[in-house]
């Protein structure tokens, strides 16, 4: 089965900082090197989205476990989270399409690294895949890819993780809902692939020059927040009583012009946002 490799990885980078050279990077102050993408880790929820969405923290992980696990992530029966010490993932749960990035098909109730992954800031998970954004930008993914939600261009299950095709700029947050995977990249742009997109990375269309600043996923939606405060949701809405409630287009939520922050529930149909005042403006269905 085609993996890709430390060789590989290495190469990547190279032809990465070429590209920066190309075209430009941020540069350290006072001098004149370039200097690579760095992604940073998401910030903390806000206290008050959290408790507008009754959200409990995911439990800790088993015995056994790495004791600096952190950025706990759940897809349907399984969990992943960051090591600390070495920004590794660890995976562990229900691995019947790979799901846990071991190279297997085993489930396993205690954590074990998936391969090749170091150095990753966020993990997103969602049904029976997985992803992890690195420092560098890039995203890898594993596990279920029968609706392309892998980003490799092919639907072929893999147990190992592998590199999503590189895209136009690194990538800064990483969410991800049902079969689709979404990206926030450095210019504000949001690609998506897998279900309602492509099996290969392609601009979300309907958020174009919105300089998107935030992006959130629920069970089978996703929404994202501009610079400006607006709020954008596309997925399975039916909870909103659309006469079509599918949608891969982006649909404004009206109302909400100023949002500060923004969190999906995690397990259930609704989202909130965070206003300026302090207070929380939630929508979906029981809200």
């Amino acid at each position: 089965m085609p993996s890709t490799t430390q060789p590989a990885r290495d190469r990547s980078a190279l032809l990465g900082l070429a590209l920066c050279l190309i075209t430009g990077c941020a540069t350290a102050q006072g001098g004149g090197h370039p200097t690579p993408f760095r992604a940073s880790p998401p910030p903390p929820a806000s206290p008050a989205l959290l408790r507008a969405l009754g959200a409990q923290p995911l439990a800790s992980a088993p015995e056994r476990a790495p004791p600096d696990l952190d950025q706990h992530v759940s897809g349907r029966a399984h969990r992943c989270a960051l090591r600390l010490s070495d920004s590794s993932a660890w995976c562990w749960g229900d691995n019947d399409h790979g799901q846990l990035g071991d190279g297997s098909l085993v489930s396993r109730p205690t954590p074990a690294p998936a391969l090749y992954i170091r150095d990753a800031v966020a993990l997103a998970a969602s049904r029976d895949h997985t992803c992890a954004l690195l420092n560098d930008g890039d995203i890898w993914c594993w596990g279920s890819n029968d609706l392309g939600q892998l980003g490799d261009g092919s639907t072929a299950t893999r147990p190992t993780p592998s590199q999503t095709p590189p895209l136009p700029l690194p990538a800064r947050a990483l969410s991800a809902q049902a079969d689709q995977v979404c990206a926030l990249l450095t210019d504000g742009a949001v690609w998506c692939w897998g279900r309602g997109s492509a099996a290969d990375p392609s601009p979300m269309d309907g958020l174009e020059g919105e300089d998107i600043t935030q992006i959130t996923s629920g069970p089978q939606f996703s929404c994202a927040r501009s610079r400006e405060g607006g709020v954008w949701c596309w997925g399975d809405i039916s909870w909103t009583g659309c006469a079509r409630c599918a949608i891969n287009r982006p649909a404004r939520v009206l109302d909400i012009a100023d949002a500060a922050d923004l969190l999906a529930s995690p397990a259930h149909p609704f989202a909130c946002a965070l206003l300026p005042d302090g207070q929380t403006q939630c929508w979906g269905k029981g809200r």
